[in-house]
């Protein structure tokens, strides 16, 4: 982390630059910024008859949905949107038999006053071979 200097008067005053950066923002930055750092976590990966798994996740309070990426090994990775803060399972269907997928979620939020979406970090992966 880098340190800047600031300069009150006669004193000097060292701070930590993302403080520094962060007490600058306004409130839709802030909320941002904060909904960066929130991530969740996979409660169960299961594989159903007809090549689909069922995928359930811990809430994250402030999301408006979850993304979920996955694939198996050798294939091009896939991502889906769950929008919605009370969702918290999702089925992924057209999946290959035979085949062990990663599945991994990360909570999106859409903060007021700024047009794009903020994306969480990746929860840990979770793993389930295809029926």
């Amino acid at each position: 982390m880098k340190e800047v200097v600031i300069e009150h008067g006669d004193t000097d005053e060292t701070d930590n630059l993302s403080s520094v950066l962060y007490n600058g923002l306004d409130n839709a930055e802030k909320a941002a910024a904060a909904a960066e750092k929130k991530t969740t976590s996979i409660r169960s990966a299961k594989a159903l008859k007809g090549r689909k798994a069922a995928l359930k996740w811990k809430k994250v309070s402030s999301a408006d949905g979850y993304q979920i990426e996955y694939s198996a090994k050798g294939e091009k990775t896939k991502k889906i949107s769950v929008s919605g803060a009370g969702k918290l399972t999702k089925t992924v269907k057209k999946l290959k038999a035979g085949k062990i997928y990663s599945f991994r979620v990360r909570p999106y939020t859409r903060v007021a006053g700024m047009s794009k979406i903020i994306y969480g970090k990746w929860s840990k992966a979770k793993k389930c071979r295809i029926k």
